[in-house]
């Protein structure tokens, strides 16, 4: 009885994340940034406050030449993802005084906001998720379409292959 228990015991105890559990750090690597920028990348910083609904992934390159950050939040149905796509859209024309501008072959919808001359962001819709990708820094390109666009397809791949949407 007792070797059964302790069997048991292991096999529920060990955690595993949930199949619909978010990691924005698995849709893209830093050898990936590292290529996108010409130098070295650091190791990816995740941050995640509800794996279900959110998680969040930055990755610099030694230098600063260039960051990238993807961020993935899920919303419960199209509606709320609309609201929030209708409040974000708010926020950017106050904020920059440009409105996001429609972008093709991305998601369902797909959005390009640039933040200031070294600082842009993609918007993507995919489902009732919203995948956000955002580069910035000091080296040439960086936060623009031309240098995000790499990456934000990638990313968006990935995005439909592991979590088939």
């Amino acid at each position: 009885m007792m070797p059964t228990l302790l069997v048991l015991s292991l096999a529920t105890s060990v955690g595993t994340a949930p199949a619909d559990s978010l990691d924005a750090c698995g849709l893209y690597t830093r050898e990936e940034v590292a290529t996108l920028a010409g130098e070295a990348a650091k190791k990816p910083r995740a941050f995640t406050i509800n794996p279900a609904t959110h998680s969040s992934c930055t990755t610099a390159t030694s230098s600063g030449k260039l960051t990238v950050k993807v961020y993935i939040e899920g919303y419960p149905d199209k509606e709320a993802l609309q609201m929030s796509l209708k409040a974000l859209k708010g926020v950017v024309t106050n904020e920059t005084s440009k409105a996001l501008k429609p972008v093709t072959g991305l998601g369902s919808e797909a959005y390009w906001g640039q933040v200031g001359p070294t600082n842009g962001q993609f918007h993507v819709v995919v489902g009732t998720t919203m995948v956000s990708i955002q580069t910035w820094g000091s080296g040439p390109g960086a936060g623009t379409i031309e240098k995000t666009r790499p990456i934000a397809d990638l990313v968006v791949k990935r995005y439909k292959e592991r979590y088939g949407k």
